[in-house]
């Protein structure tokens, strides 16, 4: 650490990662550090993965609690690429996924016995790191708690090689986390979403920030985004595709106003009813929900519904994609991974039903761990689905 003349105390950052942490009376931070060879043994923890320890929460938060905004330079494009890489920034949930699994049959108002895992997650994580794996460059914009869990969640960021696109650290209120409770056939039963922090992800930011996002290619919002800055940002997309992910059926209806702005909209078939008002009594195919919110106004639609498939619909057609034939461990989080093989396969130039079944395919191999990470490549999706057909 060092101190200057007001008192401010100036953290290194890691220069290898082309890292800065801002205020916006504060230094810009881009030099290496190590903040205190004698610190605290408390602050001490392993990640789930090895990475080099370059990033101690507890001095950054101990000396420097009031850090607004985390910028990262975008990676440069190799001029010995045969054709420029896909260029998408994600918008929205950043924060741990925790899941409960109860170990018996779940009896309703008692106790049960369960484990407990957690893993990082968010929807725009999910999004992110599914469509870096696959081979895009990707942003990621957010906003997490000026706690250790917020810098955990930057590590693991950064370590993934996904640029950090003015991601926010509010004092305020402490990172969001989702906590998924399942039976013990991996269904889930409740999901809890502690959200309340991206509540302040307001359009103003964007208007402080424009040219960070608009050099983008792509853009992908989720429904954790409150809906003023949804509006906001599908105002302002201009030449970008517009992609969007629904997080929960109690936030659907943020993007209903936005609709027609959307090139692509990804939402299961409870949040898909939500979004057409389907309040007749009257069944519904997932085909049909798909076509109707193309009626809406959104040009693409996928409408998700777990081992029944996937449904969607375009502009001239519309169809259905079966589930791969998989024992799941957790669910939690296969939506994003479909969605973002989804997406990855779109910008490649796949067609929707052909892109769709590459997500599907992918969806399922997401469910075969807690962690959220399945690890994908575009040699394993099409190698199961090669064993899928035999």
């Amino acid at each position: 650490c060092q101190q200057n003349s007001h008192g401010v105390i100036v953290a290194w950052i890691a220069v290898q990662n082309n890292l800065a942490l801002t205020h916006s009376i504060s230094p810009v931070f881009t030099q290496p550090w190590r903040l205190n060879q004698n610190q605290d043994p408390s602050c001490d923890r392993e990640f789930a993965d090895p990475a080099p320890k370059w990033l101690d929460p507890c001095p950054v938060l101990r000396h420097y609690s009031d850090i607004s905004t985390l910028h990262q330079t975008p990676p440069e494009e190799s001029s010995e690429l045969p054709h420029r890489k896909s260029r998408i920034l994600c918008f929205g949930g950043l924060h741990y996924d925790e899941i409960i699994r109860c170990e018996a049959d779940t009896i309703l108002n008692e106790s049960n016995p369960a484990s407990r895992t957690q893993a990082p997650g968010g929807v725009a994580l999910n999004v992110a790191r599914t469509l870096a794996a696959l081979g895009n460059t990707v942003g990621l914009s957010s906003r997490v708690g000026a706690d250790r869990e917020g810098v955990e969640l930057l590590d693991y960021v950064t370590r993934l090689g996904i640029t950090a696109v003015s991601i926010q650290t509010d004092n305020a209120h402490a990172t969001a986390r989702y906590t998924a409770v399942l039976d013990h056939t991996s269904n889930l039963i409740l999901g809890l979403a502690d959200m309340g922090i991206y509540d302040d992800f307001k359009p103003i930011h964007w208007q402080q920030g424009r040219q960070e996002i608009k050099h983008w290619d792509y853009w992908c919002v989720d429904t954790n985004l409150p809906a003023d800055t949804l509006h906001y940002l599908a105002s302002e997309k201009a030449e970008q595709l517009l992609f969007a992910v629904v997080t929960s059926p109690a936030k659907a209806h943020r993007l209903r106003g936005v609709l027609p702005t959307v090139d692509t909209l990804f939402v299961n078939r409870v949040e898909a009813d939500t979004l057409v008002n389907s309040n007749t009594g009257a069944s519904q195919t997932i085909e049909e929900k798909a076509r109707a919110l193309c009626d809406l106004g959104a040009l693409r639609a996928i409408v998700t519904a777990g081992v029944d498939g996937a449904a969607w619909a375009g502009p001239d057609s519309f169809g259905h994609i079966a589930c791969p034939t998989i024992n799941p461990q957790s669910v939690s989080g296969a939506g994003d991974v479909l969605a973002g093989t989804t997406m990855a396969a779109l910008l490649s130039g796949d067609t929707l039903e052909q892109a769709l079944t590459y997500g599907t395919c992918a969806a399922a191999l997401g469910t075969l761990s807690d962690m959220n990470d399945p690890h994908l490549s575009w040699s394993l999706i099409k190698d199961k689905l090669a064993h899928n057909d035999a």
